[in-house]
């Protein structure tokens, strides 16, 4: 005989239980909980794991059987926070802070359509973040130069833009570090140096992503 099983679940955990399933039995989780899923039972022992996205994280339900009717069955539905990303247009009116000389532009297949470039030496952009993983990206181009990276003041990564492709390389991830969760602030250091093969040193920069 087929059973079917309704899944209660809260925005943390809820639990809900059931009797008298047995080894052949066949399970059907509730479609409007749970994406379409059967289960049947095959061993003395089984564990089942089902997902759901929800808005801010997804639902994680586990479900152990014992091949044994005279035992409650247990579900256990948890909610799982799903790290968010936060992508910040590197330009002055997204709160970045520039030192030194930049220039920015309005430039078609960019983020936002917005560069911020520069070859001027130590000039700087920095952004300030809550998060717990950084990522910068950039333009790379057979004009482009070395980045230097800093967080929180310590230095990270010396990064080469150049490419010697002869079209332009949009929204390339140059740089991304897990970090402590909490404050910190990530800088990117225009070096002027450069591959050997590149004619300048510029640095486009394009957007960061933190992921909270």
């Amino acid at each position: 005989m087929i059973k079917y099983l309704i899944i209660l679940f809260s925005f943390f955990a809820s639990f809900a239980s059931a009797q008298g399933y047995k080894v052949g039995d066949l399970i059907i989780v509730n479609e409007s909980v749970w994406s379409p899923s059967v289960i049947k039972l095959t061993d003395s022992v089984t564990t089942h794991r089902f997902e759901r996205n929800k808005p801010g994280g997804y639902y994680v339900a586990y479900f152990l059987f014992e091949a044994d009717t005279t035992k409650e069955y247990q579900i256990e539905v948890k909610r799982k926070e799903i790290k968010q990303a936060v992508e910040i247009d590197i330009a002055p009116s997204s709160g970045i802070v520039f030192t030194g000389s930049w220039f920015h532009a309005s430039v078609q297949k960019h983020f936002a359509n917005t560069i911020s470039f520069s070859n001027t030496v130590n000039s700087t952009a920095s952004l300030t973040f809550t998060g717990s993983r950084i990522e910068l990206y950039a333009e790379k181009l057979k004009t482009h130069g070395i980045l230097q990276i800093l967080i929180d003041n310590i230095i990270q990564a010396t990064v080469d833009t150049y490419s010697s492709d002869l079209t332009k390389q949009y929204k390339q991830v140059v740089f991304a570090k897990n970090v402590t969760p909490g404050q910190h602030k990530i800088t990117a250091r225009v070096t002027g140096t450069k591959n050997a093969a590149s004619s300048n040193t510029y640095a486009v920069l394009d957007y960061f992503k933190v992921t909270k």
